[in-house]
């Protein structure tokens, strides 16, 4: 009797599993279709809320990667399904296998083999995606040519050429360089059009000039007689459209506008009373038109003074129209290339050169503030003071500080010439300005004088401000 008992049990265990088996793997019921076993509408509700969760996790994923390279997966989240397992197994079982075959960028179809492995083998479908190197290619010839402006230079990519491809690197490195290429072409070009480079002649320079021409202030214009560090002069035949007189031959000064020493040359305005204006919120153009106007100004209180300097014919923003210092088209040459090997003429020279630092302190109220060999011509034996747009009052507070500048530079060049009883440096400081300089104390004396004209000029200020 036992082994009847024991055989009934091992048959009713062996009939209750299979029916859980059977139930398990039974497909999803029907819409309408009504479930009666317990355990099977149990897993049926079990599957719903399962593919609820699943529909939530892939709108969250959807939410936080949008259009990202990078993109958060919550795959692990998710309920493994029974149903869905076989159901896909038991489908794909008969499909082909695709395999992608490395290069082509595309698929080729091949069956599983039979008897590989242990069991059934699962179907596994590669598809071509964006990464795919072929595809990245072709994509990158068509930024090439829709994306790169037209004057880039790429050969044969815009032309039709069978399956023409671009590595993402080549592309890289091609897009680098072309952005590198259009900077360059507007910082030239910007450039060109601002600043004045070498000859000073920018667009709107050009502009000044041809309406000096159209006005009939100058017939013409000629090359360029000298280039310096802070302007140009060219050489130009005058005409009758002129309010003052206009000389046969003229010279026409252009400061250029993209000078990087005004920053020093702002202390020759900042303290000059007849230009009060910020210096700190002006542009480097608007400072050359004060530097061009300060230059005509002080060349016509130069003229007032009967002092020989080049005449002022007109003004016109950075540019200024005088009188020809030189015959026929030839500029007079500076002093220190002048011929100055006879002695007479070398002491002319250099009394000329006194009395003409004399007479512009006490009659032009004027200091030069840049006195060299550079800046005085010889001409028919006299000699031309030049480039004053630098020029100073007395009143101003490093006035005396300049002159003595100037009057080292004047006695150290006819030292050098040898030009006999030349004063020192010191004594033609006194000489020019009256105001007795010691030997050795030369930079004692400048810093008491600079102190005094810092004192009268706070006293001017504030009666000023008293008198209104």
């Amino acid at each position: 009797r036992s082994s009847d008992l024991d055989e009934e049990l091992a048959k009713k265990l062996q009939e209750d599993e299979e029916k859980v088996e059977t139930t398990a793997q039974a497909r999803p019921p029907s819409p309408g279709e009504a479930i009666e076993d317990d355990f099977a509408l149990a897993q049926y509700l079990q599957l719903e809320f399962d593919a609820e969760r699943d529909r939530f996790l892939s709108a969250s994923e959807r939410h936080m990667n949008g259009n990202q390279k990078v993109s958060i997966s919550l795959k692990n989240y998710r309920y493994p399904s029974s149903y869905f397992d076989e159901t896909v197994e038991e489908e794909e079982e008969e499909e082909p296998v695709y395999e992608e075959e490395e290069g082509v960028g595309g698929a080729v179809a091949r069956k599983a083999g039979a008897g590989k492995g242990r069991g059934r083998r699962r179907a596994r479908v590669t598809s071509p995606t964006k990464h795919d190197l072929a595809i990245c290619g072709r994509k990158n010839v068509q930024r090439v040519a829709s994306l790169f402006p037209p004057h880039f230079a790429t050969g044969d990519v815009t032309n039709e050429v069978d399956d023409f491809q671009f590595s993402n690197r080549v592309y890289t490195q091609l897009k680098r360089h072309s952005m590198k290429e259009e900077k360059q072409a507007h910082r030239v070009a910007d450039k060109k059009d601002r600043s004045t480079q070498t000859l000073s002649l920018d667009p709107k320079t050009r502009i000044v000039l041809l309406k000096l021409i159209d006005s009939d202030v100058v017939k013409s214009i000629d090359g360029c007689l000298a280039t310096g560090k802070e302007s140009s002069v060219y050489h130009a035949f005058g005409g009758e459209g002129g309010k003052e007189p206009v000389p046969d031959e003229c010279a026409i000064k252009v400061f250029k506008t993209t000078l990087n020493e005004f920053k020093a040359r702002a202390d020759y305005i900042r303290d000059d009373h007849r230009f009060h204006i910020p210096l700190g919120r002006q542009n480097p153009r608007k400072i050359v038109r004060i530097w061009a106007e300060k230059e005509a100004r002080n060349l016509r209180r130069m003229a007032s003074a009967d002092i020989r300097c080049p005449r002022v014919v007109g003004h016109k923003k950075h540019v200024v129209v005088m009188n020809f210092v030189g015959k026929e088209g030839s500029g007079a040459p500076q002093l220190r290339n002048a011929d100055l090997s006879d002695p007479s003429d070398a002491r002319r020279a250099y009394d000329e050169c006194v009395s003409t630092m004399t007479s512009m302190y006490g009659d032009a109220r004027l200091v030069h503030a840049d006195l060299s060999e550079f800046n005085m011509l010889w001409h028919e034996k006299h000699v031309y003071f030049i480039d004053v747009s630098q020029a100073v009052e007395p009143s101003h507070p490093n006035a005396f500080e300049f002159l003595y500048k100037d009057c080292v530079n004047v006695s150290s060049f006819f030292r050098r010439l040898g030009v006999d009883r030349t004063m020192s440096p010191a004594q033609l400081f006194s000489h020019v300005s009256g105001i007795e300089m010691t030997e050795g104390r030369e930079w004692e004396t400048i810093g008491e004088l600079k102190g005094f004209n810092k004192k009268e000029a706070w006293r001017s200020e504030e009666r000023k401000m008293t008198h209104g």
